[in-house]
This record gives structure tokens, C-alpha cells and sequence, in this order.
């Protein structure tokens, strides 16, 4: 009878074993995180906590490695972040001209250009892009991809991405559906890829621009101003309509048609490549889980014949 594979092996091979690992993980490496940082730090604690089991969980699957999460260093991760990060600006940008259209008026910020200020900000938000990321398009994506297929993972994933928004301050159903939106848009982008540089770097982008360029909030979290601000017309109703209230731009239909936009870009195909490294890796992990799973259920069957009395 063959030996039975290490429980790491099998524990990360099962997608339904693998999440509850992850977020078990998550939760003790936070908390190591968390106590030499405070109470200051506890949200980036947690972002930590995240970003560390993902890695490790990911690099404890047979054939796996902290990179086949969706973080392959070299060429093709330089082309996808500035793909990432080009969309996001010419997003933000337009937003910024279709602000301007309706009769916004562009100035400086009073507060000047603190670029201590925003270099801070910049981390932060680079920080919660991976985390997020590794959250909802890395190891609870790619289970949902593995368990339901394509469909029903873009679904609940964005579901997912929407939910946990839902708590910050200014939350709408126009909200609720461009969160929706992005998660999709996010998803895609995977899909796309089998990476995560790509969502990565336009998540952190989006928001960074949001904040930078329009001076707004960012999913109803406040920052400050950035290096410019729109000052909005009096009879404004119509304006945050358009441009969004209290939870941000994100709140606003202008964001609707961007991100419709951004998910037709994404979905071109030739924008569908994936790294040959990658696709190599990911191709054997799934061909050694596989055998690990069959080989365990063999193992189940005998063991329960052996039980009963039956030779083998």
C-alpha cells in the first residue's frame, strides 16, 4: 500500500480545507503582527496577517510556491502592472474631464502639496491593493474557480468583493453595483492573466488616482485632499448623481460607464496571456493534486474494505 502523502499536502489540496486554513492563518499572523505594532496598526495588522498566509499556504500545496498564487516576478509582471496602472489613470482621467464638463471648477488644494502626506497615503493604499487582492482574487477566487467554475466564481467573488464594502460610510445601491462592477472587472483580470499583478496594480492605482486627482473619497474612506480639487456647482444634486456623494466617485454613474469600459479593455484577446512559467507551474500543481486526491480516495476505499473483512 503507498504511503500516505504529507497533511499539508492534503489539507491545501482540498479547496473546502484550503480556505478555512488560509483564514485560520490570517488570523494568528495578524495577531503577531498586531502585537509589537498596537492598536494604532490593528487594520494594517491584519492586511500583514493576510498578505503572509497567502504566501504560505500557497508555497505549502505540492508543487506550489508563494509565486503560483499569482505573483511570478520578471517581464511579464512589469507588462501587467503598467497595464494595471495605465487603465486606472486614463480612467481617473476621464472621470477628471467629465467632472470638469459639468461645470466643475479645477484648483489647487488649499492644504498645498504635501507630498510627505501623499507618499504616506500611497503606501497605505498599496498595502490594502495586495492584501485585498490576495484576498478576494487570490486564494478565495481561485478555490471558488477550482470548486464552481468560471461563472459561478466571478459571481460570487464579486458578491464577496461588495459585501465587505459594504459597511463604510456613504454606501448606496449605486455603490453596491459598481462594487460589483470592479469585482468583476478585478476577476477578469485574473482570468485573463493567471495573475495578480495586473488587479494589483489597478486597484492600487484606481484609488490612489481617485484620491490624488479628484480630491474624493475613496469607498467612503476619507484621505484628504490631493494635489488638486473640483469645486462643485451650487445646484449639486445632479452633480453627485453623476460624480458621486459621501462614499466617493465609486458612488456615481460616471464610475459605471468607466468600469464598464475598463471590463471591455480587459476582456480583449490580446490581452489573454499568460506567463509561460506560470501556466507550467500551475499546469503540473493541478496534475500532482490531482493524483494526491485519487490516491487518497484509493486509500479510503482499501482501508474500508480492509475493515470489513475483504482481502485486497
Amino acid at each position: 500500500m503507498p504511503s500516505r502523502p504529507p497533511l499539508r499536502h492534503i489539507m491545501t489540496a482540498h479547496w473546502w480545507m484550503r480556505l478555512p486554513l488560509f483564514f485560520a492563518l490570517s488570523l494568528l499572523l495578524a495577531t503577531f503582527a498586531y502585537l509589537p505594532l498596537g492598536e494604532f496598526f490593528a487594520l494594517e495588522s491584519w492586511y500583514l496577517g493576510l498578505i503572509a498566509a497567502s504566501l504560505l499556504v500557497e508555497a505549502m500545496r505540492k508543487e506550489g510556491a508563494w509565486y503560483t498564487v499569482g505573483l511570478l516576478p520578471g517581464r511579464f509582471m512589469i507588462r501587467e502592472i503598467g497595464r494595471g496602472l495605465a487603465l486606472a489613470l486614463l480612467l481617473c482621467l476621464a472621470a477628471l474631464a467629465i467632472a470638469l464638463a459639468l461645470d466643475g471648477a479645477l484648483t489647487l488644494a488649499d492644504v498645498g502639496i504635501v507630498w510627505e502626506h501623499h507618499l504616506l497615503v500611497g503606501m497605505y493604499m498599496l498595502l490594502y491593493a495586495v492584501a485585498e487582492e490576495l484576498l478576494f482574487r487570490g486564494l478565495v477566487f481561485q478555490a471558488l474557480l477550482e470548486r464552481f467554475g468560471r461563472l459561478a466564481a466571478l459571481m460570487y467573488g464579486a458578491l464577496f468583493f461588495a459585501f465587505l464594502h459594504c459597511f463604510n460610510v456613504g454606501f448606496s445601491g449605486w455603490a453596491l453595483l459598481n462594487l460589483l462592477l470592479a469585482g468583476l472587472l478585478l476577476s477578469a483580470m485574473y482570468l485573463q492573466t493567471r495573475s495578480l499583478w495586473m488587479p494589483i496594480a489597478f486597484h492600487f492605482g484606481w484609488n490612489f488616482c481617485v484620491y490624488l486627482i479628484l480630491s474624493s473619497p475613496v469607498s467612503g474612506n476619507e484621505f484628504g485632499s490631493g494635489i488638486v480639487r473640483i469645486e462643485v456647482p451650487e445646484n449639486s444634486s445632479f452633480y453627485e448623481i453623476i460624480m458621486g456623494g459621501r462614499f466617493g466617485i465609486e458612488e456615481g454613474i460616471v464610475t459605471t460607464l468607466l468600469l464598464a469600459v475598463g471590463l471591455a479593455v480587459t476582456l480583449r484577446r490580446s490581452w489573454a496571456l499568460v506567463a509561460p512559467p506560470l501556466a507550467a507551474r500551475l499546469f503540473r500543481r493541478r496534475f500532482v493534486e490531482s493524483a494526491l486526491l485519487d490516491n487518497e480516495r484509493r486509500m479510503k476505499t482499501d482501508e474500508s474494505l480492509q475493515h470489513n473483512g475483504v482481502s485486497i
